[in-house]
């Protein structure tokens, strides 16, 4: 399927904090050893807990701000 769901073990600071229950924002170094800006909070579906991240990479994120200090 093209996908890297449920292969790819993803062990950061903010997926720990989601399975713990916690909601957050932080930066972190992901699975590939790049710095992303994620968020993350801890979801529930019929009774089993799952951690949501959303992330984006922090080079991305900063991108429109480093065109314009040059």
């Amino acid at each position: 399927k093209n996908t890297s769901i449920g292969v790819v073990k993803v062990d950061t600071a903010a997926s720990r904090e989601a399975a713990a229950g916690k909601a957050g924002f932080q930066l972190v170094t992901d699975y590939r050893g790049v710095n992303v800006f994620s968020a993350y909070a801890p979801v529930e579906v019929l009774g089993v807990r799952f951690g949501l991240l959303a992330e984006i990479d922090e080079d991305e994120a900063l991108a429109g701000a480093a065109e314009l200090s040059t």
